[in-house]
């Protein structure tokens, strides 16, 4: 989803190799809390809640940036 939402971003597996977005096998799914504040606990895991991303971006972990934009995402498709 990072390049989807219009980040500069290339789909990476768990060891750094480049692969396609649409390469769903590849993908994992992060957690993304509604708001700020809840460090250390995992968000809930329903669709409200969860998002694809390649493995580069749920082990680095995603940016600020990309968080908040993947919940506004989510306010979009979830409600």
């Amino acid at each position: 989803m990072a390049s989807v939402l219009g980040f500069d971003h290339v789909c990476r597996d768990r060891f750094g190799r480049a692969h396609s977005r649409t390469a769903t096998h590849l993908l994992t799914m992060e957690h993304v809390h509604e708001g700020y504040g809840m460090t250390g606990k995992r968000a809930a895991s329903d669709p409200a809640h969860l998002i694809a991303v390649c493995a580069f971006v749920n082990l680095r972990p995603p940016t600020k940036a990309m968080r908040e934009a993947f919940r506004l995402y989510l306010g979009r498709v979830a409600a």
